[in-house]
């Protein structure tokens, strides 16, 4: 049953009622209906996609298993290559299974995922494509929608309930397999669905009434998209997709007499007349048409029908399909199967494509059988026209009594009608939903038990697959012998009975649960975590409460008749609170008040009459009050202070839906199932009055629903929704899932980021000595922190890592059994099931998952390394996780590079080193042949029939740039100019994360895309304005500009030259210019030597006397760089005295600056045939001496007196030496000069020492005065 949700920030709770099971609901009580004014039928107006969340943050879903949901199956389908079957329920799970068919090996079924999103039943299925990925489109009976990864169910796009003005009951893909087409009950209009978007995109309505079937093909010749549409009015139409062509049916084939819709039986005959399925034969040249009462063959030439066969059983057919162009399947309600061959030699056709797969579902059933199901379900929704079928007696519960089923002879074909000249079909084979096992066990039931049994919820058949799924969960499969029909004998010789044929595969959603159900205990009924405690709080169905420490507590206590009868629900005070309460609500009509403590019972309430639902607290500022809500139709409001009852309201005229409250006006509103809005005064608890229709929709849209919903919680929480309280500033934060009876699904979403940034907190403040209560309250809070990362920990997969996380850690594998999961769009959540998590299964299954839970150990592993004490066993486990674990483990998907580049610019440096560090050694090891198809995928993401967003794009674009910066070697050429290209495009267009990534991978990848860069001039300026920017994208651009420079010195040393020199961009711009010059220089100085006289010569003009405040604000920077430089080269000196700056060339020349006046004063040929390895100045500045390697010769160089203070004074050379060091002969032309390890200084006014490498030469001279 539901429990209550806190958390240590957020005080969550509110009214959920979801467990009120009335026999008259129509629905499940806990769905969130509010999806009118506060939502927008649009698909992405309220989710943020989980990678691009508002806070970004690593949320990390770990669920907490107590036993299996219940999955009653309302629609199924199978993946084209027969290795997937999905599954949509009647309380709006979807189940995904991993089943194995190959001839030879066991046939498994394996449920592999549970995904949470529909409110209520999913109804229909379609497969399709997002963004080149495999997904699945469900469909709810509220007329809400979803796009669900079959890899590992999460939900990458979802609506709000009423999406459609329909309750969908057929659903399939079109032949571009990014839209589906829709219909339901309630309306005559086919909807056509844009898959990544959940838009509609256009309306058909052409058909007078609800439409029924719906079938989807391409017609080869040239790929042009039919959909055929079957409807109550007893047409087919045949539509052209083709764009313009939409609006009009091409053709419309009327499958009986209207004439006379005026008369009762007449209509219902037509309406079981109706098409239940419709599907063209793969060679185009029949129509197959299957109603409740006959299925029937026409041709798709002239639209002639050829025959009707009867359905042997009374409740009708229920659905076929084409195996192949010889054979059809059709199937009835009971789930026995008729195989028929057929032959279409004669008949002429035009040319189809493979048609697309038909989802297999049907309307739900009308009857209610909770009573023979023990209470699954208390209400079914109604199916409509014909395809609810009248049953006789026992309330419509005695469809054919067993003893009658045994006596039908089905292998008698009963036509309705032949067409003159027909081929016969022949009846080849039968399947039945009964087993032989199932029959053997069900001779001691009962009839009804039998009959539900043998009820199936959907059916379908692709190629020669056929599979139902039945009320209980499980899932038969047969694979039908196309290829030796032939040699079945049927019917059976006279006198022997027809052989029952069992099923290929059966599988039951429930057994990937098996393991974990309540060990010791009755059924848990209800739960709580404690998330500033770490405490888990179970009720179970006999009453008892236990609690146990998360994340492992192996001594778990038990508080045995805490209540009379099962508990419902659980609640907790406010962490804030002197004394921790625990408030529990059960069926024996009570709520009891426990001191958490010392679990002693201080308060028990009495006042309701039937059993206690729910409870839940009003928010704030009546945070210490709270309500219940009863099956007695009643609410109560309490007070946490005192312990006292404070208003009854109620009691209702039906039962109770939703509770709503407006605090401002203090009202508290209760919806029930009869549509009246109940108005409460909080203060005086009297009853206002009571509302309907459209006055009590708009009080309820204006009003703040009170519910403990999943949906609800995980919107409002998680920044999903447009609550302005939306934060995640939690570290922890729980809640519950339940469905009716279903053990609750416990779920705790870790926030990474924020377990991280307090583990760095406290352990700061222990490491600046804190002393005393607050040195031990730190440490407690700190160990407590850390064992969380037991979730993270690969337990079980390396013998010699466990004893070290234990010794280290003092941490322990995590109880009770847990599994990882994603949360998705709209809140939407799914789980691995606990059959395939295991220790290795979340790196088995999706890159998400793989991406996600790698980030997170890795990312957590870092902060933790900080400590002190776990250096070796965070180091060990980060290298298992990033290299061992790829290597070794069979069957290793690798990560989602899409979202580790989300985590590439993060806040968080441990969360941003730890992303980056995964995506490099991921990209490292991966073998070739899976990098080339990884490259390959994401090239043909960018394709422009792929739709893929603005952002969804880029991101791709980021990807593979990354991924060629890590590995250039492997990247094509081709690939490298498009992503350098689109790189250009993000940074001349955006802003954001995406653009930093950009900025920085431009620089890092330049050398690969350089040559698709026509103007590396421009975006150099344009990067060099992003300097300036706020952070992180000012220093990512200053990183990225050094990069570039690195490679294209001369285009950098231009464009920063001009803007050192360009006046008008002011100073700023100038100092900046500065700074990014000495930078490159000290970053690699060999790239700039080319380019030294450009350099200084752009570099001195800021030192200008003729513009002082230019010459005053970049004064600093411009002397730091020059300082710089003559560190750096050998060929710079600087007199300080003279405030002289000489520098010697590459083509031989010496070039003397003076600082005071910003000019270049006088040049002189030195070595007309050589380049200037060092050049320096004598103490007093009289004197030059220089030196070339390649000429291997020292030249001195002095002047008068007046040589450095007058114009056109002469220079001369007053001695030349050689010098024994060996003379330099490049054996080729050395285009790129690099530095020499060479000095020449004056060691005194007579003597020179030249220093090479690790050798020195002294030259002694006549003095220079």
């Amino acid at each position: 049953m539901n429990t209550g949700v806190f958390s240590s920030t957020n005080y969550l709770g509110s009214s959920n009622i979801s467990n009120m099971n009335h026999s008259t609901s129509t629905q499940s009580l806990n769905s969130n209906n509010s999806g009118s004014s506060n939502n927008n039928n649009n698909a992405n107006s309220n989710g943020k996609n989980i990678f691009t969340g508002k806070s970004n943050d690593i949320l990390l879903p770990v669920v907490l298993w107590c036993g299996a949901p219940a999955h009653w199956i309302t629609s199924i389908i199978i993946t084209p290559d027969k290795k997937s079957v999905i599954t949509g329920s009647q309380s709006g799970h979807l189940a995904i299974s991993s089943i194995s068919l190959d001839q030879g090996k066991e046939n498994q079924f394996i449920p592999k995922i549970l995904s949470i999103g529909h409110e209520t039943a999913i109804t229909c299925l379609a497969l399709g494509e997002y963004e080149r990925k495999e997904v699945v489109v469900s469909a709810g009976s509220d007329g809400s929608m979803a796009v669900w990864n079959i890899t590992d169910g999460l939900c990458l796009l979802s609506t709000p309930p009423h999406f459609l003005s329909c309750s969908p009951s057929s659903m399939v893909a079109l032949s571009n397999k990014k839209q589906v087409a829709v219909v339901g009950k309630g309306s005559n209009s086919i909807y056509i669905i844009d898959i990544h978007n959940l838009k509609i995109v256009s309306t058909l309505s052409e058909h007078k009434d609800w439409i029924t079937s719906l079938f989807a093909c391409t017609v080869s010749q040239d790929s042009i998209p039919i959909l055929l549409s079957g409807s109550l009015d007893g047409t087919i139409r045949f539509w052209s997709l083709k764009p313009g062509e939409e609006d009009i049916p091409l053709q419309t084939l009327c499958l009986y007499n209207n004439n006379n819709s005026n008369n009762n039986n007449s209509t219902k005959k037509n309406q079981d007349d109706s098409p239940l399925s419709i599907e063209f034969s793969p060679n185009g040249k029949s129509l197959l048409v299957v109603c409740k009462n006959h299925w029937s063959i026409f041709t798709t030439h002239n639209s002639h029908k050829l025959w009707s066969i009867d359905c042997p059983q009374p409740r009708g057919w229920f659905g076929g399909s084409f195996v192949n162009d010889s054979l059809v399947l059709v199937w009835t309600r009971e789930g026995r199967s008729f195989l028929y061959k057929i032959d279409q030699t004669d008949l002429k056709s035009f040319s189809l494509g493979h048609p697309i797969p038909l989802p297999g579902t049907s309307p739900l059933c009308t009857v209610d059988y909770s009573k023979s199901l023990g209470g699954i379900s208390s209400s079914l929704s109604k199916s409509y026209g014909s395809l609810s079928s009248s049953l006789a007696g026992n309330n419509g519960l005695a469809m054919t009594s067993t003893t009658h089923q045994q006596l039908l002879d089905y292998t008698i074909i009963n036509f309705s009608y032949i067409s003159e000249g027909a081929n016969i079909p022949t009846l080849v084979l039968t399947f039945s939903n009964e087993s032989s096992k199932d029959k053997d066990l069900n001779n001691n039931n009962n009839m009804e038990s039998n009959l539900v049994s043998l009820k199936i919820g959907a059916a379908m058949c692709w190629s020669n697959v056929f599979l139902i799924g039945d009320p209980f969960g499980k899932v038969k499969i047969w694979v039908i012998p196309v290829n030796s029909i032939d040699n079945i004998q049927f019917p059976p010789p006279s006198g022997k009975r027809a052989p029952l044929r069992d099923p290929n595969l059966v599988g039951t959603i429930s057994d990937a649960w098996r393991n974990c159900e309540s060990r010791g205990k009755t059924k848990v009924t209800a739960s709580l975590v404690l998330d500033d405690l770490m405490l888990l709080i179970r009720g179970y169905e006999d009453g008892s409460i236990s609690t146990s420490k998360l994340p492992t507590d192996l001594l778990t206590k038990f508080h045995t008749n805490s209540h009379n009868s099962k508990v419902n629900y659980l609640m907790s005070s406010h962490p804030g609170n002197s004394k921790r309460l625990l408030f529990s609500a059960s069926n024996d009509c009570t709520i009891k008040v426990w001191d958490l403590a010392s679990f002693k019972l201080l308060h028990t309430f009495s006042h309701h009459t039937g059993p206690v639902m729910s409870i839940t607290p009003l928010p704030h500022p009546r945070k210490n009050t709270f309500i219940s809500i009863s099956e007695d139709k009643t609410i109560g409001m309490y007070s946490m202070e005192d312990l006292s009852c404070k208003h009854m309201f109620g009691v209702h005229q039906s039962s109770i839906q939703k509770v709503h409250w407006k605090s401002e006006q203090g009202y508290l509103l209760v919806e029930t199932i009869d549509g009246s809005v109940s108005i409460w005064e909080i203060g005086s608890g009297e009853l206002e009055g009571v509302v309907y229709g459209q006055i009590a929709k708009d009080i309820l849209d204006n009003s703040e629903i009170l519910s403990n919903d999943w949906k609800h919680q995980t919107l409002c929480g998680y920044g999903y929704g447009n609550s302005s309280s939306s934060n995640c500033n939690f570290l922890t934060q729980s809640l519950v899932y339940s469905h009716k009876n279903d053990p609750p699904i416990q779920t705790i979403f870790l926030n990474i980021k924020t377990i991280s940034d307090e583990i760095s907190r406290i352990n700061d403040s222990i490491q600046n000595n804190y002393s005393g209560v607050i040195g031990a309250a730190a440490k407690k809070e700190l160990t407590q922190l850390v064992s969380i990362f037991s979730y993270l920990i690969p337990w079980g997969m390396d013998k010699n890592l466990d004893p070290m996380y234990k010794k280290d850690f003092q941490l322990r594998p995590p109880q009770p059994d847990f599994t990882f999961g994603l949360l998705g769009h709209g809140g939407n959540m799914s789980f691995l099931t606990p059959l395939v998590s295991g220790t290795s299964g979340k790196l088995q299954c999706s890159d998400t998952l793989t991406a996600q839970t790698t980030l997170a150990a890795v990312s957590l592993a870092r902060t933790i390394l900080k400590i002190g004490g776990v250096e070796n066993v965070c180091s060990q486990l980060t290298t298992f996780y990033c290299a061992i674990l790829p290597d070794t483990l069979q069957g290793y998907v690798y990560p989602d590079y899409s979202y580790l580049t989300t985590y590439c610019q993060d806040s968080s440096d441990d969360v941003m080193i730890s992303a980056r560090s995964i995506f490099r050694t991921s990209i490292e090891r991966m073998p070739q042949a899976a990098f080339k198809q990884l490259v390959n995928s994401y090239v043909d993401l960018l394709n422009t029939e792929n739709g893929l967003s603005p952002f969804e794009r880029s991101r791709s674009i980021i990807v593979l740039a990354i991924i060629a910066s890590n590995r250039p070697n492997d990247f094509n050429n081709t690939f490298s100019s498009r992503v350098g290209l689109e790189l250009q495009k993000m940074i001349y267009k955006g802003t954001g994360n995406l653009t930093v990534i950009a900025v920085e991978l431009i620089g890092k990848g330049f050398s690969l895309w350089k040559d698709s860069i026509k103007d590396t001039p421009g975006l150099l300026k344009c990067i060099f304005s992003l300097t300036m920017q706020a952070e992180p994208l000012a220093s990512t651009a200053k990183n990225s500009l050094l990069l570039i420079g690195s490679v294209d010195p001369r285009n950098f040393i231009q464009v920063i030259g001009d803007e050192i020199s360009n006046e008008s961009t002011g100073t700023t711009s100038t100092i900046n210019a500065i700074v990014m010059v000495g930078s490159l220089i000290k970053k690699d100085p060999d790239s700039v030597l080319p380019f030294l006289p450009r350099v200084i010569d752009s570099i001195i003009k800021s030192l200008d006397p003729h513009t002082p405040t230019l010459r005053e604000a970049c004064l600093r920077q411009t002397t730091a760089v020059l300082h710089i430089m003559v560190r750096k080269y050998p060929m710079v000196s600087f007199h300080h005295d003279s405030q002289r700056l000489v520098l010697g060339t590459l083509d031989g020349f010496i070039v003397i600056y003076d600082l005071k006046t910003a000019t270049r004063w006088h040049k002189i040929e030195a070595y007309p045939q050589s380049f200037i390895s060092c050049i320096t100045f004598n103490d007093n500045g009289k004197a030059l001496s220089s030196y070339s390697s390649k000429e291997n010769v020292i030249k001195i160089w002095q002047t008068s007196s007046s040589f450095f203070g007058l114009l056109g004074s002469q220079f001369s050379c007053t001695r030349t030496i050689s010098t024994p060091f060996e003379k330099i002969i490049p054996k080729t032309p050395q285009i790129i000069p690099k530095i020499e390890n060479i000095r020449i200084q004056w060691s005194t006014p007579s003597s020179l020492i030249l220093m090479k490498d690790e050798s020195s030469f002294s030259i002694n001279i006549d003095p220079i005065n």
